[in-house]
């Protein structure tokens, strides 16, 4: 679960740093420039003041440059740790900026649901977790795979059984092929791992295989297999 999270984490703000450069003509590349800067450096502080004073300056910038800084604006309270308001200013992304796009509205809707994770409210991350994948669907699957996962692992966190080990086979079972999960790292895998039943497990293994051997496409065959054989290993004796 950690080197999921670390990876998303990592992903999110590489791709918030690369629309930086890729938006230099726009009238807030200064301050995302600047304020991005101070963000490697754990300025937090600093980066904040910057993010929100380009926010005020600039009513006339583009929806999707307000909808940045304003994630930008979370991510800092994040780094912080200061989860309550990480939250609440991830949350703007969303009622500030609706008609930006799906990617980012996902992405707010998402880390509202981990900042209350990270505060054991799973009932909350729940909902988050649930509006995300239902409000915003046009992302891509490495992005509402990330989130259904986390779904699921908010369920197991309330003791929800049964509702966690169809969250953590929807995982599996929708993303499985869309993202050629084929390593231990995966978040599919993961997800295969947090079914509770190794009975549920060995049915799932077995429905893949069969629908692996109708492939006509020898490369998916080779990533099918390597997973399926991960999905033995952890599944046992069938």
């Amino acid at each position: 679960m950690k080197n999921v999270l670390i990876g998303l984490v990592c992903g999110v703000v590489a791709g918030m740093v690369s629309l930086v450069s890729a938006a230099d003509v726009s009238p807030t590349a200064g301050a995302q420039t600047a304020g991005a800067a101070l963000v490697n450096q754990k300025d937090y502080p600093a980066a904040r003041a910057i993010f929100e004073t380009a926010i005020k300056d600039n009513p006339t910038a583009t929806v999707g440059e307000l909808a940045r800084l304003q994630m930008w604006v979370g991510w800092t309270y994040k780094f912080e740790r200061n989860l309550s308001e990480a939250s609440a200013e991830f949350a703007k992304v969303i009622t500030s900026y609706p008609t930006v796009d799906d990617y980012l509205l996902h992405g707010a809707q998402y880390m509202v649901g981990q900042c209350a994770m990270g505060q054991k409210k799973y009932d909350e991350a729940q909902t988050a977790f649930e509006k995300a994948l239902k409000d915003y669907p046009k992302v891509k699957e490495t992005v509402s795979a990330q989130t259904q996962y986390f779904l699921a692992l908010s369920l197991t966190k309330q003791g929800k059984s049964a509702e966690a080990n169809a969250a953590y086979m929807t995982c599996v079972s929708d993303y499985f092929r869309a993202l050629g999960a084929a390593d231990e790292n995966s978040v599919v895998w993961t997800a295969f791992k947090g079914i509770d039943s190794r009975l549920i497990a060995k049915d799932t293994y077995k429905t893949f295989l069969d629908d692996a051997r109708k492939s006509s496409d020898p490369e998916q065959v080779q990533r099918d297999a390597a997973f399926l054989g991960l999905m033995k290993s952890e599944s046992g004796k069938l």
